[in-house]
């Protein structure tokens, strides 16, 4: 990585060589600073991690390993650029590397990464935006991501799909969804032991609106899946904004998920939480962390089948499902 300021003082980085186990096919330049579409319509990434689980001989000692760093300068070169149709059918243009580049749609800012859209031109037959996928894929572990900014909320399935955060629109706060085929449902065993029992232990803070993971479920809305919605500032368990522009004001946040053969869990963290990435990185047990918001698990679902070779997706689309 070669770095050099030009006439306005700006720190231009260039991916100048192909360094060992990437695959590299184009070099593109990345600003970093104030220019480019990292406004308030992008995703800025601090920190991306995947961990898997490893055993010891003794129980007490098992734990995760980390397996990928996608944070910062390793991001890019283990993405790929999605230019095709939306598959959700938004009204957007996903951007090949070269235009994205060119119009500054992605870019690495400070130490970050970000993921830009045109927030200026009209743009009649779509608004060009970023949709990047990993290029490798996943059963079970442990993920965690520290999210700077996400874009500001003014105005399927064989493998599965687990959406670690989802919303539209205006909303503050985040909906985790799992998607599948036919033949999944799920314990729905809510915020405080089912559905507003505050006397139980909850085995998870936020609040379950569907629990049939088919995406053609007869008994709910089209897409609605298994869907949990994070506590609002009226429940026990809220520890902040988790979508969109509150969340932006809030200072971002760390949000982790949790794989296994018999569960899927989602952790949010507040940026304002007196957790740091350096504390989840080091040696991260998700045992000793706080209530998770979403709790997955039970009912008649096989998760070691319905969820498999999963990749890393992030995208902003317009409408559409």
């Amino acid at each position: 990585m070669v770095r050099t300021k030009d006439a306005d003082g700006f720190f231009t980085s260039k991916l100048n060589e192909v360094t060992p186990n990437r695959d590299v096919t184009f070099h593109p330049y990345f600003t970093t600073g104030r220019r480019g579409k990292c406004t308030q319509y992008a995703f800025v990434l601090a920190t991306l991690i995947a961990l898997v689980h490893f055993s010891t001989v003794s129980a007490a000692d098992a734990g995760y390993a980390l397996v990928d760093d996608f944070s910062h300068e390793n991001f890019f070169p283990n993405f790929e650029l999605f230019d095709g149709t939306d598959p959700t059918e938004g009204f957007v243009q996903y951007q090949a590397i070269e235009d994205a580049v060119k119009n500054e749609y992605i870019e690495y800012l400070n130490e970050s990464t970000c993921l830009g859209v045109n927030y200026k031109d009209r743009t009649p037959n779509g608004r060009p935006s970023i949709r990047v996928e990993g290029k490798k894929q996943y059963n079970q572990g442990l993920m965690i991501m520290d999210i700077a900014h996400m874009p500001d909320s003014d105005e399927w399935r064989k493998g599965g799909e687990i959406d670690i955060i989802e919303g539209v629109n205006d909303a503050s706060n985040n909906a985790a969804t799992l998607h599948t085929d036919s033949g999944c449902s799920v314990s729905n065993v809510t915020s405080f032991g089912g559905q507003g029992n505050m006397d139980t232990q909850a085995a998870f803070s936020g609040f379950m609106t569907t629990s049939n993971c088919d995406v053609a479920a007869s008994d709910q809305e089209k897409n609605a899946e298994c869907s949990v919605a994070a506590p609002t500032n009226t429940i026990q368990h809220y520890t902040g904004p988790s979508y969109g522009t509150e969340f932006n004001k809030a200072g971002g946040g760390i949000c982790a998920m949790e794989w296994t053969a018999a569960s899927i869990s989602i952790w949010f963290f507040p940026g304002n939480s007196t957790l740091s990435y350096s504390d989840f990185i080091k040696t991260p047990d998700p045992s000793t962390w706080s209530i998770p918001m979403v709790k997955v698990t039970g009912g008649d679902c096989d998760f070691a089948t319905k969820f498999k070779d999963l990749k890393i997706i992030f995208d902003t689309s317009f409408c559409g499902q």
